[in-house]
């Protein structure tokens, strides 16, 4: 290892640096060296028409991942990361082309230091783990499959939100058809769809053409057609099933936002399977001020959720929570819904990944919540890097029709063993009744745990 010092520089031939050992003093007095890196770099953020790239050491992750934010009290530990990450941003000029992927990597780069956290490349550059992906994450030996996604805008009106005319809108429902195809998902729990039945039918026949075959459906939720964003769930009716009526956090008095909210029961065909899915999009982070609306939305998903399970109202206990929350992982609604019983999985089975990038750095904005009995039933969830990592010119505005970046979030994938008939189980709840009925059967709760007791009829 060699000091960076830089009276010990002799030629860009011989100086050989790693990166942040060699650089005690930060950049002081280097202005001007041309080094070789030893170590690798990550690419965080591209401007292709300033010819540069941000690349940092490791990749970034947003502060909320790690501290709580800004408006929840003492933000000692936001403010060291955030600190911490702006320090480790470098500076790269470089040629850069549209194909560069975030998180693609740099191995030996040789560069000329210009200022503090600036460097120019002094020859070609090298890009690895720079493919785009073309397998979805291994999700185990799931037996049922579902996605979250966010499709960005995916509207019908035009000149609202989304596509601004017939040719955009073409090809926006070519790029996220071909994408949710294949994902291959039994279920998908859809966020940023133009409320009524006719953009969320448009999507589905689109589906059908690109999958060759008539098996995708949607849920009725009873919308009429208004320019307003809402959420709702795809289905392949040779797969699946919904069941029950559709359960909503807040009143039934209308509001736009509030319907971004729902709750269904889906039945597995081959198995007869059964769970609750919860799909939810909350308010975006327009302001510090949108986390009281996000808690107050979080706290009616607990009631509500609450009150599914308590009256047996899908005669299952057991719901997956999807969805944008808006909200990285350390922020008061997410740790408001850990708090109250339910398990973070993307936290328990898939805690370095990421679903958004923003300013360089990478977080979940996307989550995957469960009650508790369905710890044993997933069997994997994982983000699939389609469009956080790929740069945005590769979008339905630009008149790109891969399935890369069709939206700004990556979607969630949730491998699924359901549980069926009476199998002996135990997991703690998010709730405090004495009992409740699941396919037939009487469940105890004990010292906060849920227990099956076989052969009891009910």
């Amino acid at each position: 290892m060699i000091l960076f010092v830089a009276t010990d520089f002799v030629s860009a031939a011989t100086a050989f640096v790693s990166y942040p050992d060699d650089f005690p003093s930060a950049w002081t007095g280097h202005k001007g060296d041309t080094v070789t890196f030893n170590n690798l770099f990550y690419v965080c953020e591209i401007d292709p028409w300033n010819d540069q790239l941000t690349i940092a050491y490791r990749r970034l992750r947003t502060p909320e991942e790690y501290a709580v934010g800004l408006s929840e009290g003492d933000s000692t530990d936001y403010y060291r990361i955030a600190a911490q990450n702006a320090a480790d941003k470098i500076t790269l000029h470089y040629d850069v082309s549209n194909s560069v992927r975030l998180g693609a990597t740099i191995e030996r780069l040789r560069a000329r230091i210009d200022a503090n956290q600036r460097l120019t490349a002094v020859e070609s550059v090298t890009f690895t783990n720079n493919d785009f992906p073309t397998t979805r994450p291994d999700l185990g030996d799931a037996s049922l499959v579902v996605c979250g996604a966010n499709i960005q805008n995916y509207w019908v009106t035009f000149g609202k939100n989304g596509a601004e005319n017939e040719e955009q809108f073409q090809t926006q429902t070519t790029k996220i058809s071909k994408a949710l195809v294949h994902i291959d998902a039994d279920i998908y729990a859809i966020c940023e769809l133009e409320e009524g039945r006719k953009a969320v039918s448009t999507l589905v026949n689109a589906m059908n053409k690109t999958k060759g075959m008539d098996v995708y459906a949607y849920t009725e939720t009873g919308f009429d057609e208004y320019p307003a964003m809402t959420t709702n769930y795809i289905y392949r009716k040779d797969k699946v099933k919904p069941y029950g009526k559709m359960q909503f956090p807040y009143s039934t008095t209308y509001s736009a936002f509030h319907y971004r909210m729902m709750m269904i029961g889906f039945e597995q065909l081959s198995t007869g399977g059964k769970f609750v899915l919860s799909l939810n999009h909350l308010l975006s982070k327009v302001s510090e001020t949108t986390d009281d609306t996000r808690l107050e939305s979080c706290r009616k998903l607990i009631t509500k959720a609450n009150s599914i399970i308590k009256n047996n109202t899908f005669q299952d206990p057991d719901i997956l929570f999807l969805g944008d929350y808006n909200n990285y992982t350390m922020e008061a609604p997410n740790q408001y819904l850990v708090e109250s019983g339910l398990v973070d999985q993307l936290m328990r089975l898939d805690s370095a990944g990421y679903s958004y990038s923003y300013n360089g750095e990478v977080g979940y904005l996307d989550r995957c919540f469960s009650t508790p009995s369905m710890n044993d039933q997933i069997t994997a969830v994982h983000p699939y890097h389609l469009n956080t990592d790929t740069y945005y010119r590769y979008g339905y505005k630009y008149a790109d029709t891969s399935m890369y970046r069709y939206a700004d979030h990556d979607p969630i994938l949730v491998g699924l063993r359901l549980r069926i008939g009476t199998d002996l189980h135990e997991g703690t709840v998010p709730y405090s009744i004495k009992k409740v009925v699941q396919d037939g059967q009487l469940l105890i709760l004990r010292d906060g745990k849920l227990y099956t007791i076989q052969g009891f009829a009910y």
